[in-house]
């Protein structure tokens, strides 16, 4: 291909590129343009005429990037993704931490821990949400559950008066079994938020549908929502 073809495809790649960009950074419909949330108490985040709200009182849009944490068998730490944070003007990370079965043949050396997340991002006031992937595609249960449980409570009593810290129940939960599996979704969810609240954690709480998180075990666009645990579980 010619030089022409070749400068067609840098020009349509950058237009491309814009548009992701444009798609990444767009205010959503019936937020308010000011960005102020009425009625936010501030201090922390919370939920207002259904928008996040920031503990200045600032409507709250998550804007970031996976960080691999301690565990997790793919590279990549705090030197690594600062740099692109700070770049795309991120607002959030997530941490992809194994809560009860680190990979420890496949991890690498300089993967950050949950306390090096937290303390390399939630100071420059970059919420950092702490999640399990253990089981993707999978379930808690029984030991593991208990587990997860404790992990999580060890996390929300540290970081219980840090805001810019969010928990993640699970990653990308169940797989082709989800219907079969609503109790334990349901459960495990509603046993694991139960223990955080209970040690004063305020901050939100992230949950995943099930269906490795996409809510619905095919491909048919008419999304129903009896597909979804969120919607069809949740309260």
């Amino acid at each position: 291909m010619g030089s022409d073809g070749s400068r067609r495809i840098v020009i349509v790649s950058f237009a491309v590129l814009a548009l992701v960009i444009a798609a990444i950074f767009a205010w959503p419909d019936g937020a308010p343009r000011d960005g102020r949330c009425d009625g936010a108490e501030g201090g922390r985040f919370e939920a207002v005429g259904g928008w996040i709200c920031s503990p200045k009182g600032m409507l709250f849009i998550a804007r970031g990037i996976n960080v691999h944490g301690d565990g997790f068998p793919f590279p990549g730490n705090t030197a690594t993704m600062a740099p692109i944070v700070d770049r795309w003007g991120f607002n959030m990370v997530r941490g992809n931490l194994q809560a009860i079965d680190p990979h420890k043949d496949d991890t690498f050396e300089d993967q950050a821990t949950a306390d090096d997340l937290v303390k390399a991002y939630s100071r420059r006031k970059i919420v950092v949400l702490l999640e399990a992937h253990d089981r993707i595609g999978g379930w808690f249960e029984g030991a593991d559950r208990d587990k997860l449980i404790a992990w999580m409570t060890d996390l929300a009593t540290d970081y219980r008066d840090n805001p810019y810290v969010w928990l993640g129940v699970q990653n990308e939960p169940g797989a082709m079994d989800s219907p079969q599996k609503a109790q334990t979704w349901l459960e495990t969810h509603q046993d694991v938020i139960d223990a955080v609240r209970a040690t004063g954690f305020t901050a939100p709480i992230v949950v995943n549908d099930w269906y490795w998180g996409q809510g619905s075990g095919d491909q048919d666009p008419e999304f129903e929502a009896g597909d979804s645990a969120i919607l069809s579980l949740g309260p």
